[in-house]
């Protein structure tokens, strides 16, 4: 994958109506621009591999297949994620297909969190990108990529040199 970096003009609507326009507002940070951009994007990948449901390699491919040709990162179509592999579960024998234990799959898919969907609509997207480059031998080395992609290093170590010992006074109240 090649990367350009260097200068790019981008065009951000100012109002409500923009979500990097809200949080520049919210964070102060009109100047630096890119660190805002940077540390958003950082923070939006810990939070969906924090995110990601255990599912196992078999249970990761029955939602891929259930959700083929779904845009799943379109709001309408990421809310109700669980029904919909619930329903092409039942439809086509997914579990069956995949070998996996349907009925406990269900239960998981039912109490889905808006992070976990999220979470799946990003491994979903995913999946599509890098199937499509080819070169992998196995459903499982995909799997594997897509979740190294989201974790990248460990910025616990970086965030802590930065934390400062400043407490918030009662005063204030």
């Amino acid at each position: 994958m090649e990367v350009k970096t260097g200068r790019r003009a981008i065009y951000i609507p100012s109002g409500e109506i923009s979500g990097l326009y809200r949080l520049m507002s919210l964070r102060g940070e009109e100047r630096n621009f890119s660190r805002l951009i940077d540390t958003a994007v950082d923070r939006y990948l810990i939070t969906i591999v924090n995110s990601l449901p255990p599912f196992t390699d078999a249970e990761w491919c029955l939602v891929f297949d259930a959700l083929q040709g779904v845009h799943v990162l379109e709001e309408g179509k990421l809310l109700p994620i669980g029904e919909d592999i619930i329903e092409a579960m039942e439809d086509e024998q997914l579990d069956a297909k995949w070998g996996v234990d349907g009925e406990t799959l269900k239960g998981r898919l039912v109490g889905l969190t808006y992070a976990e969907k999220q979470a799946i609509g990003e491994m979903v997207e995913g999946f599509r990108v890098v199937r499509r480059q080819g070169g992998h031998d196995s459903y499982t080395t995909i799997i594997a990529e897509i979740k190294s992609h989201f974790r990248g290093g460990d910025p616990s170590t970086e965030w802590r040199s930065v934390r400062r010992s400043v407490r918030m006074s009662p005063d204030a109240l």
